[in-house]
């Protein structure tokens, strides 16, 4: 496949995966906040952005990082071993420092409630949220290789399951457990 056509395809499929997803995210924020009214949904948003961050920190890059070696490297066999060790490290360098941040999260989710946030109500959820932290890591990480790979299409479709749940099972847990659900 020429550069050209690989540049288009890859285009294409993160175009359809990013409109999806921001649609079905946009759906979503609509939904939360009609089932869960003001305030509650105020709160939601400030454990989705406590997640988000804790999250940025424990990627570190990392997904980048694979997406640059692999393209790079991929085509090349001498430096097999080298984007072996490099996608090795990050792997469990991803994993170590989302663990640590999760961890972080659980212990402080009481000082981060009460002291930050004034909500006492806020220390459930962050600790509900918290296991977030390392799934979102591994998934930024994994988004990074696929990406490298030039697999754009198993990116969107990924990213189109990803907001289909996230919408689905939001919608379900809020409407089943109201600000507990949504966390």
């Amino acid at each position: 496949m020429s550069i050209k056509n690989r540049l288009l395809n890859g285009i294409s499929w993160r175009l359809l995966g990013s409109v999806s997803g921001q649609l079905m995210s946009f759906m979503a924020v609509i939904v939360s906040a009609r089932l869960l009214g003001n305030e509650n949904y105020g709160m939601f948003s400030l454990v989705q952005s406590t997640v988000v961050m804790f999250s940025s920190v424990a990627g570190a890059g990392l997904g980048v990082t694979a997406t640059k070696f692999i393209a790079e490297y991929k085509g090349m066999p001498e430096y097999k071993e080298k984007l072996n060790k490099i996608l090795g490290l990050s792997h469990v360098t991803a994993n170590v420092i989302s663990m640590a941040l999760t961890l972080i999260m659980i212990l402080f989710a009481r000082y981060i409630a009460l002291e930050i946030f004034k909500e006492e109500v806020l220390i459930t959820q962050l600790l509900y949220a918290s296991v977030y932290i390392f799934f979102f890591t591994i998934n930024g990480y994994q988004v990074g290789v696929l990406t490298g790979l030039e697999k754009f299409d198993d990116v969107s479709k990924i990213g189109i399951l990803k907001g289909l749940f996230s919408l689905a099972f939001l919608s379900v847990f809020i409407y089943l457990w109201g600000l507990n659900g949504a966390a």
